[in-house]
Formats: C-alpha cells, sequence, structure tokens
C-alpha cells in the first residue's frame, strides 16, 4: 500500500472505484485529462484526492496542504489509478475491444 503523509499524519492511498470517480468529477477533477499536464488541474486533483481520502471538504483539504508533499499525494494518486479494479477492468475491457476491431487489408 502507497502511503503520504500531511503535518505529521500518514494517510493510506485509497483505491479508487467508480463512485470515487464520481465523486471526483463531482470536485471537479476530469481523470480524463490525467496525464494531459495542459488540461490537467494539478492542484486541484492533489486537493480533491486528500479530500475523499480525509473524508474532508475540499476547503479543509485545501487548509491541510500548507506544507505538504504534492509529489508524494501524486504518487500516492497515480498509485491509487493502476491498483483501482475499476481502471484495471477499463484497460483490459478497452484491450479485449481493439484486439477485436478487424485490421484493414491494403
Amino acid at each position: 500500500m502507497k502511503t503520504f503523509t500531511i503535518n505529521g499524519v500518514k494517510y493510506t492511498a485509497k483505491e479508487l472505484d467508480f463512485n470515487d470517480i464520481c465523486e471526483l468529477e463531482d470536485m471537479g477533477i476530469n481523470l480524463m485529462d490525467f496525464g494531459n499536464a495542459s488540461r490537467m488541474k494539478m492542484f486541484g486533483l492533489v486537493r480533491a484526492y486528500v479530500a475523499l481520502v480525509t473524508k474532508q471538504t475540499l476547503e479543509e483539504a485545501g487548509k491541510s496542504l500548507n506544507g505538504a508533499d504534492f509529489n508524494e499525494i501524486v504518487e500516492a494518486f497515480q498509485w491509487a489509478m493502476e491498483n483501482s479494479d475499476f481502471f484495471r477492468a477499463q484497460s483490459e475491457g478497452a484491450e479485449k475491444d481493439a484486439q477485436q476491431i478487424p485490421s484493414k487489408k491494403k
């Protein structure tokens, strides 16, 4: 399990399920933008993920982040996505769909 620390308190990264993805979207985070640095709101993502894990409001999470190591939190978020059953299932489904598309011969 991946962890991150905020103000001396250690938190365990939360694997993301479908409801968590919807909750992050409700907080203004579009995970379809993840990996696209020009579109992703990284500070907003960090605040929303911390709010989700710590069960705080966005405002409370934002206040708790003063002095936090954002890289550590982003790494925990990346781990959460990589180890999420929801994202694994979506990735496997996309790979399966890609294999079923017939190739065009010239």
